[in-house]
Order: C-alpha cells, then structure tokens, then sequence
C-alpha cells in the first residue's frame, strides 16, 4: 500500500515538473513559439489552395512558392492601399491626443475637485499615496530604458516575423513528409489515431483562420461604409483596422471602437451626440459578428466551452500579451482535437468542450 502512494505521489511530482518546465519554456522562448503557431496557422489555410494547383499538374514546390508570394502581395497590396491614409492619420494623432487630453484634463479636474471636498473627512495618509524612493522614481521616468526595452523587443519580432515566409513555404512543401513521419512515429493502432487526430487539428485550423478572416472583412467593409456614412476621415483606413480588431476575443470592442473614436473627438468636438452615434454603431456591428457570424462561421468548427474560452485568453494573454489573446483559441482548439481522439485524455476533451 505504501508502495502504490509512493508511486502515486512520484507521479504527481512528475507531472507537476514537467507542466512547469513546459510553462517556463513557452514563456522564455514565446517570441520562437509564436512565430512558429503563427507560420503553421498561415500554412494550414493556405494548402486547400496548394493542393488545388498540385492537382491541375503544378508540383508542390512551385504551387507552394506561389501562394507564399500571393501572401506577401496581398500584405504590400493592403500596405500600399492604406499608407497613405495611414500617414495622414498618424500626422493628425497628436491633434486628436491634445483634444482627447483636454477631455481627460475636465474630468481629471471634476476628480480634484471631488477629492478636496473629501479630505476634510480622510486623514492625509489615507488620500494621500507613499513617496517612491529616488531610485524607483528615477527608474519609472527613465524614458531611454523604456525604449531602450521597446527597441529591443520590435527587433526581435522584426526578425522572427522574417522566417514567417519561410517557415510557410516549407511547412507547405514538407507537409506530407512530416505528416508521414509524424504517423510513423506511434506504433500499431495509434498511429491510426496520430493520423486522425492530425486531420482534426488541420481541419480546425483553417476553418478557424478562414472564418476569421471572412468575418474581419465583413466587418472591414461595413465599419468603412459606416464611418463614411458618418463623415469620419480616413474611413478606408479606420474600417479595416476597427473590423479586425474586433475580432480580438473580449477586448475586441474596446479596441474596435479606440481608432475612430480618436478622430471623431477631433471630428465631433462640439457634437457629443454624433460621438454616442458613432459608438453605437462601432458597438452594434461587433454585437451582431459575435452572436450572429462567429458562431456560423467559427464557432461551428472551435466547440469550446465559454468558460474554458474565457480561461485560455487569460492564461496566454498573460504569458504572451497581445498575441497571446490571439492565439489562445486556436492553441486551445488543437488541444481539445489531440483529447477528443486519444482515449485516454477524452474526458478532458468533453470539459473542454461545449
């Protein structure tokens, strides 16, 4: 009896070891398995179409080459559309941070005001916070090490994003190659799992990305008309951006609605109702991708439990930031495929699960 509890908590001890070497690697080498997720999730979307060309007669390496540069065109093309408009925007930012700060001074007033009137109730310590020591204040105001950090890490991500289109093209051209060895790799019946479990992990992938991508257009085109309608500058600029950014999970209406809310605080200075207007629709239009298109288009293919949706984005947004919000779904998708087809981890696939 001893024996078996020994064996039972050496387990445990095992797997607790193992999860935090696996945490402490994913978030030491985040910006490396990032772009790698990323290069994967951009390959499994674009081998339908590989596949296509390789059946009318194109070999697989030329097909693959081809759809890589597609890729890259569509990027320069949407940059090449929208650089201009986005120049004029950031040239008119700091018009539309100084009236936005004119805003946050009044309501930062209205604060003082009130807080003054408190005091004579609260004793100074309770209003009033403790003094940081000269060389944590010195350190806070530090600008060159906060760009000396910030350089740093857009050069990383500049470089890593670099091997994106390589990663693309040879994860297309080797597909079958890994496949087979990654199939070769179990022994006996699994590997009839290990090839099923691959299906559904890449079935997922490019049902989640090509509706995401179908829905950030549509929401690109309607949030462009919407702000012209309105009368918003820089509407070819502000549709695409506020469209896919609401697509970002929870928080994608708070950032949805951040860019044309700064222009329209320039735009709509002394009109408070075309602000709320504007809002509104911003607001709308993500209310009617989430409950009405998301759950078509994406949601159909994800079958993840709200719950277990709301934990992930907080677990890989804290360990990877922003695109770890992106991330999280599809990560969290892939596992609940790997459970869903290996038997003894199905129960973790139902709790994950909807």
């Amino acid at each position: 009896m001893l024996s078996t509890s020994s064996t039972t908590h050496s387990n445990i001890s095992q797997r607790v070891i193992a999860a935090g070497i696996i945490l402490g690697f994913l978030y030491m080498a985040g910006p490396l398995v990032m772009t790698i997720v990323v290069s994967i999730l951009l390959a499994s979307t674009l081998d339908p179409a590989v596949r296509l060309l390789t059946g009318r007669g194109i070999p697989r390496g030329l097909a693959a080459m081809t759809m890589v540069l597609a890729l890259l065109g569509v990027g320069y093309l949407g940059f090449y559309l929208f650089y201009a408009q986005a120049v004029n925007f950031a040239a008119d930012l700091p018009k539309a941070m100084a009236t936005l700060r004119e805003h946050v001074v009044r309501v930062r007033q209205k604060a003082t005001a009130f807080e003054r009137q408190t005091q004579s109730v609260l004793s100074p310590s309770d209003t009033e916070g403790p003094d940081l020591p000269p060389d944590e204040a010195r350190a806070a105001s530090s600008m060159e090490d906060m760009l000396g950090v910030g350089w740093k890490s857009v050069s990383e991500v500049l470089v890593l994003a670099s091997f994106v289109p390589f990663l693309v093209y040879f994860f297309l051209t080797w597909k079958s190659h890994l496949r087979r060895n990654a199939v070769f790799i179990a022994s006996g019946e699994n590997r009839v799992v290990a090839e099923r479990t691959i299906d559904g992990i890449t079935r997922m992938i490019h049902g989640f990305v090509v509706g995401n991508v179908i829905i950030g257009v549509i929401l690109s085109v309607a949030s462009g008309i919407f702000f012209y309608l309105m009368g918003l500058p820089y509407y070819v600029f502000l549709g695409p951006i506020s469209g896919f950014l609401s697509l970002v999970p929870y928080f994608g209406v708070v950032l949805a609605l951040l860019p044309p809310f700064i222009v329209g605080l320039v735009q709509y200075s002394s009109n408070l109702g075309q602000l709320v207007v504007l809002g509104s629709g911003v607001v709308i239009l993500h209310l009617v991708a989430l409950n009405v298109l998301y759950p078509k288009v994406v949601g159909s293919r994800v079958h993840l439990n709200p719950v277990v949706v709301t934990l992930s984005i907080m677990f890989w947004g804290w360990l990877w930031g922003g695109m770890g919000l992106i991330l999280a779904v599809p990560i969290t998708a892939a596992m609940k495929a790997i459970c869903d087809n290996i038997a003894p981890l199905r129960p973790y696939g139902r709790f994950l699960g909807d």
